[in-house]
This record gives structure tokens, sequence and C-alpha cells, in this order.
């Protein structure tokens, strides 16, 4: 629950650089503002702060997940209709049509040039 004026502490062991970055995304969040600008809201209150390679990669990625929830949500559910038109076949045009996939393909009298690719010794 949200509170006027009300302040939260969040600590871990050196306050460096974990808990500033849940700080980072919960200002990102909460103020809409992209990673850069939290981190540097953040880092004006507690200039000690440096998050690690490894959590500002973090904090890159939670960027994108959380604006591309905002803009799903930003749209107006719609009806999911779903409208598909095909032509109807004739019968007649069907039946070549599978006649078509069961055609087999033989060779006339075993003479199709297939010698050609085999390989002829010395």
């Amino acid at each position: 629950m949200k509170q006027q004026g009300g302040k939260v502490l969040v600590h871990c062991n050196g306050g460096i650089s974990l808990s500033p970055a849940f700080v980072v995304m919960f200002v990102m969040r909460h103020c809409q503002l992209s990673w850069e600008d939290a981190l540097h809201l953040v880092q004006n209150r507690r200039y000690c702060i440096s998050p690690n390679g490894g959590f500002l990669t973090q904090i890159k990625e939670y960027e994108s997940i959380y604006k591309a929830k905002v803009a799903v949500a930003s749209f107006p559910a719609a009806p999911m209709q779903r409208v598909v038109s095909r032509r109807k076949r004739d019968d007649e045009e069907e039946d070549s049509r599978i006649e078509d996939r069961k055609r087999v393909l033989v060779g006339g009298d075993g003479d199709d040039g297939d010698d050609a690719m085999m390989a002829t010794g010395p």
C-alpha cells in the first residue's frame, strides 16, 4: 500500500549493488522512467551506489519487459474473431489432386541416364 511521504529502508550487505538494483527497478516501474533516468535518480539520493554488470543487464532487460506490459495494457481488449474464407473446390478438381498425390513415377526401360552418375574404372 502506498502512503504519501512514506519511507522505506532497502538494504543488503553493502548497500552498493544488489539493493540499489531493486530500488532502480522499482523507480523505473512506478515512475515510468528509463533505466538510465531511474539509476540517476537513485544515485542522486545515494551517491555511492554502483550496481554490478550483471545487475545492470537485468535492469535493462526488466525495462523492456515492463514497457511491453504497459504497451499491451494500453491497447483496448478487442474480441478475438477469426474469419477464414476459403474457396470451395469442385469434386472433380479434388479427385484429380488426390490422384496426383497417389501417382507413382515409374522409369521406362531402365536406361534413364543413371549410368552417367556411376564412377567408371580405368
